[in-house]
């Protein structure tokens, strides 16, 4: 039967490969085309969903973002926190903090 859906020649790694079809196996899915589609739309969404930026590196695959330093729990906890606040939030915290250091070098003056 023919269709009026645009056709895209994919190539990949015979990994990639195995684990589409592992995905189209485990799901029941009856083409790979199918499968193709449905893991290209759940990533989209994926990436729509969560708002963030990927990046690959040239030979496709996701690049890694860098590994942060290990820091002290009660830092670690604290920069945990301030991820979770909103810009406006971390512009007041930010604020906060320039008057504390600035209250510091008045007091050590």
């Amino acid at each position: 039967m023919a269709t009026k859906k645009p056709r895209v020649p994919v190539t990949m790694e015979p990994e990639l490969f195995e684990q589409v079809a592992a995905y189209q196996d485990q799901y029941g899915i009856t083409s790979l085309s199918k499968a193709i589609r449905q893991l290209v739309r759940l990533g989209i969404e994926s990436l729509e969903s969560g708002k963030k930026t990927v990046r690959f590196r040239e030979d496709g695959y996701p690049a890694r973002p860098p590994r942060e330093p290990e820091l002290p729990e009660q830092e670690r906890e604290l920069l945990e926190a301030v991820r979770g606040l909103v810009p406006a939030q971390k512009a007041a915290l930010l604020h906060i903090l320039e008057l504390a250091g600035k209250n510091a070098e008045t007091e050590r003056s």
